[in-house]
């Protein structure tokens, strides 16, 4: 389980949040809506993996297992 968030992203950087207020509370996205504002999954920090709970964890620990996870996922084909 990851903590983070959702971004309008564009070029290697976050978008003012009004950006992606013009996504948010539609029952439809449009495939035009997409294309204008993309989105990324922003992940902050690790709370739950391996059937445990990282809560307890120092953050340190907690921010290399997140970045492991990150770079195996990255590799991951598919």
């Amino acid at each position: 389980m990851l903590d983070g968030e959702i971004l309008a992203w564009s070029r290697d950087r976050a978008l003012p949040f009004a950006s992606l207020q013009t996504r948010l509370g539609r029952k439809r996205v449009t495939a035009e809506m997409r294309e204008a504002t993309p989105v990324v999954f922003m992940a902050f920090d690790l709370l739950y993996a391996h059937g445990e709970a990282w809560m307890d964890e120092p953050l340190h620990q907690r921010r290399h297992a997140l970045e492991e996870l990150v770079e195996r996922e990255q590799l991951r084909p598919g």
